[in-house]
């Protein structure tokens, strides 16, 4: 997933109204990341286990309940 498509799925979850701004790269910034499952369930014995559409959403509805209650 592109970080553009997160962060589109973010606005539309939390019904931002915040707008997507495009800024140049710093030139040390890596292009691609290419994040190992298993290389976080070797070392850490862990792995995803909620889809990351499930799991934003239940972010949000945490962060939106804290916000709420301070």
């Amino acid at each position: 997933m592109s970080v553009i498509d997160a962060t589109r799925g973010i606005i539309r979850l939390t019904g931002s109204k915040s707008e997507i701004k495009h800024r140049p790269l710093p030139i040390d910034d890596p292009k691609v990341l290419c994040p190992r499952i298993e290389r976080a369930r070797e070392m850490l014995g862990r792995e995803p286990t909620i889809g990351l559409e499930n799991g934003a959403a239940r972010t949000v509805s945490y962060f939106g309940e804290r916000a709420r209650h301070s």
